[in-house]
């Protein structure tokens, strides 16, 4: 069985990489294979919730988030986080998700983006974030609904 690559130590081996075709052909079981649905699907199989679960917990209107576990909607960024938030991902799978919702990633140097990071760390609510956020003057991941 193969071992499994980080996105650092593929980073570093692009840096040094002197040929993409040996590149790609050489690290193609370590590339992303699934979508943003699928992986979605994966984590709420594992983690063993129902989606009206996640859909009451997100804050998120339930027509609108019944969407986007679809995959029947393109959500902003805020709406994935409300949904990753009801979910209780880890930073890593919410990293995962942006990624291939094609969302920005959280960022450690924005103060609202820290206050995420650590509502997620701390499997806090979307409301409880929300109150977080708002305390901080910055905006709220529910203001846009």
């Amino acid at each position: 069985m193969t071992r499994s690559k980080t996105t650092e130590e593929l980073k570093n081996e692009l840096k040094k990489c002197n040929n993409i075709k040996e590149y790609l052909t050489e690290n193609k079981d370590f590339f992303l294979k699934t979508s943003f649905v699928e992986y979605l699907e994966q984590l709420i199989q594992e983690k063993g919730l129902k989606k009206s679960e996640i859909v009451k917990d997100s804050g998120l209107d339930q027509t609108y988030a019944y969407q986007i576990l679809s995959g029947k909607k393109n959500p902003s960024r805020d709406k994935l986080l409300c949904l990753m938030l009801a979910l209780g991902l880890n930073d890593k799978e919410t990293e995962n998700l942006l990624y291939l919702a094609g969302k920005p990633a959280l960022y450690p140097k924005k103060p609202r983006d820290v206050i995420i990071l650590y509502a997620l760390n701390h499997k806090l609510s979307v409301i409880k974030t929300d109150e977080l956020l708002y305390e901080a003057n910055e905006k709220t991941l529910l203001e846009s609904q």
